[in-house]
């Protein structure tokens, strides 16, 4: 396909722009990028067709549309100045900016861990150790870029904590009836944490749900768990068994490495199968209710098997990062908070604070400094199953009184007969 080289000049009433983040958007393409030279200018080769082009850079932003039909040529494109950006300006820009139309261009970088939006900002992840690249802009539509660096891995590679050993000795206990945030895990694991019970949404049964990697054992590299495994209360780490049986691996979402795709959760369900059930709360937390999303700097509170009942905040949302566990998995549209949790808390739920419990996902990755969250709008949509609801009969189903049953009076026992039927 024919190609035309294209130099674009930032400048404004100052002269060249240098260091400016420059994008060309096709349509249905990926965003070609390029960062101004000490003359405002950055060259770019691409085939006939329209293009919107952005220039970025601290305070200013500017904005053009064109349409390559030559081949070979030098097209020069002047971005004009536009007016300092208001603190308005700013949070509409914060608002506006899609994490999604920039991830796939840094993360194929090499040493970028993860992007984000913070609190109107830019978040760039990068591996700790790494030189901090010459292609980082100051910042991205119009909204300031900052550089941090840190890596992520699954809960259950981290160390546990031992300083609540003593306090937290009854959440890696036999629970019966189970209840959110106590010991859990498939038979093959070391021991993560049982969530919270959920509605499954075709059958209205109340389910056991946790980490792909707590329970169901398909992430990355690992292919282990199969539908009917065990799920075990406490987990094996904390002295289960067989005989420790409390649910059924239902159903999970195969979390996929790095160049195969995308994931957007990290959970598992299992079916109860002990008489004795679940409870509906989570341990010092209550009875959760229904999903929200979240929101930078929102207060959040988590309960799990390794540290029990911690309190954080959000510092980033709509986060695409790199988790390391059996293999490297790349994750979008994720939850970053500051340090809550550590190994064994896998599968904590975490919601919005104490008073209001709404549920916001489920941690299953960290650093020694942060947190990462997988939302419950997306488990929610992902595995057909509702936070905070009752179970009951199946929606397209309703309880009748058997005919010709006997009346029984007040104090007297009897049986009655009922049939589910189908609506």
């Amino acid at each position: 396909m024919a190609t035309v080289t294209i130099e674009v000049v930032a400048q404004d009433t100052r002269g060249p722009v240098p260091g400016a983040l420059v994008s060309l958007v096709a349509a249905k393409q990926n965003p070609v990028v390029g960062i101004t030279d000490q003359q405002g200018k950055v060259m770019f080769r691409v085939p006939a067709g329209s293009y919107h082009i952005r220039a970025s850079a601290a305070r200013y932003d500017a904005f053009t549309s064109f349409t390559v039909i030559s081949n070979e040529i030098l097209l020069p494109i002047l971005l004009m100045k536009v007016a300092p950006l208001s603190q308005a300006s700013l949070n509409l820009r914060w608002d506006a900016l899609q994490i999604s139309n920039w991830d796939a261009h840094f993360m194929a970088a090499a040493g970028v861990n993860g992007i984000g939006k913070g609190k109107q900002k830019v978040v760039i992840i990068l591996q700790p150790g790494t030189p901090i690249p010459s292609f980082i802009p100051a910042t991205i539509e119009g909204v300031p870029v900052e550089v941090r660096f840190d890596e992520f891995r699954l809960l259950s590679t981290l160390p546990a904590l031992k300083s609540r050993e003593e306090i937290l000795v009854d959440r890696r206990k036999r629970w019966r009836p189970i209840v959110g945030g106590i010991s859990m895990g498939h038979q093959m694991v070391t021991a993560g944490t049982y969530s919270c019970s959920v509605v499954d949404n075709a059958t209205r049964q109340r389910m056991i749900i946790s980490n792909n990697h707590v329970i169901a054992l398909q992430w990355g590299e690992q292919e282990i768990g199969r539908r009917g495994d065990p799920t075990l209360q406490p987990g094996p780490y904390d002295g289960g068994g067989i005989a420790d049986k409390v649910g059924e691996l239902e159903r999970w979402i195969k979390v996929v490495l790095e160049g195969k795709g995308t994931n957007l959760i990290d959970a598992a369900i299992a079916r109860i199968t002990h008489p004795d059930g679940s409870r509906d709360d989570i341990l010092e937390i209550g009875v959760p209710r229904p999903v929200i999303e979240p929101k930078v700097g929102m207060l959040v509170a988590k309960s799990g098997r390794t540290t029990g009942l911690t309190r954080g905040k959000i510092e980033e949302i709509n986060a695409t990062v790199n988790v390391g566990g059996a293999g490297v998995c790349t994750f979008v549209d994720q939850i970053i908070t500051n340090y809550i949790a550590t190994g064994g808390d896998s599968g904590s739920p975490v919601v919005n604070n104490l008073a209001d419990r709404n549920i916001l996902g489920l941690l299953f990755a960290g650093s020694d400094v942060r947190n990462v969250v997988c939302k419950g709008s997306h488990i929610e949509r992902l595995l057909q199953v509702t936070f905070g609801a009752e179970p009951g009969p199946p929606p397209d189903f309703k309880i009748e009184l058997n005919p010709n049953q006997i009346a029984i009076k007040q104090g007297e026992s009897g049986r009655v007969e009922v049939s589910v039927v189908k609506v």
